[in-house]
């Protein structure tokens, strides 16, 4: 495990003493969890900002999904 050496305003490290110590836990496991909570947030939110954007993005196409996927595969064929 990695050390790191953060720099935290006084509010928020009185705020992670005092949680720690009600959740009876250390300050590093508390910091830990929350880090993996963003991260766990923030790949399911990219997912879904990613699923919104692109949503719909074939409706201004007239062409049929089948007929476009056949056509670029044709550039593969080498025979």
């Amino acid at each position: 495990m990695t050390r790191l050496l953060l720099s935290l305003p006084d509010e928020m490290k009185k705020w992670l003493e005092q949680y720690s110590h009600n959740v009876n836990q250390p300050i590093a496991k508390t910091i830990r969890d929350a880090i993996t909570e963003y991260i766990d947030d923030r790949k399911s939110l990219d997912t879904n900002e990613i699923i919104k954007r692109t949503a719909g993005i074939w409706k201004v196409k007239n062409i049929d999904g089948l007929e476009y996927s056949n056509s670029i595969r044709k550039d593969w064929d080498r025979t």
